[in-house]
């Protein structure tokens, strides 16, 4: 009884070697950064939220009273707005950050609007170290 060679071995050998050339080729994407960056955007937008909801109970960790006593519950309540946007607009450099080609753009947008939200309270502070940090990351495609 004669074997015959399977005419389907060469074919396979040259789809893996094709699979191994093609993942050699593929963009790098800022996956650290694109989840710190989601997580920074989520602090910022839910101190946001938190100061719109309940603008006289905000976290502000010792300086609240005096602005609340000198411009009323509106100062609080503007500074959840710019929460609110700063937060929606890191997620959007969050996402954009972790699109292929987009990463410079996405990291300079979650830089930028990170280091701003200082003004609104930063996310409890943390929202606003982990934004920074992450648009440095973004920056280097990591």
């Amino acid at each position: 009884m004669k074997l015959e060679k399977n005419p389907l071995i060469p074919y396979a050998r040259l789809c893996r070697a094709d699979k191994k050339m093609q993942g050699s080729t593929e963009t790098k994407r800022a996956v650290i950064g694109f989840i710190i960056s989601l997580l920074a955007g989520l602090l910022i937008l839910i101190q946001g939220i938190v100061r719109l909801v309940r603008a006289e109970w905000a976290l502000d960790f010792g300086f609240g009273e005096i602005p609340r006593r000198l411009f009323g519950e509106t100062f609080l309540t503007t500074r959840g707005i710019f929460a609110v946007v700063f937060g929606i607009v890191v997620l959007v450099g969050a996402f954009l950050m972790y699109r292929p080609g987009k990463e410079m753009a996405g990291g300079i947008i979650v830089l930028v609007f990170s280091a701003v939200s200082i003004i609104a309270g930063g996310g409890f502070f943390v929202g606003f170290v982990l934004g920074v940090v992450c648009g440095v990351l973004g920056l280097v495609k990591k």
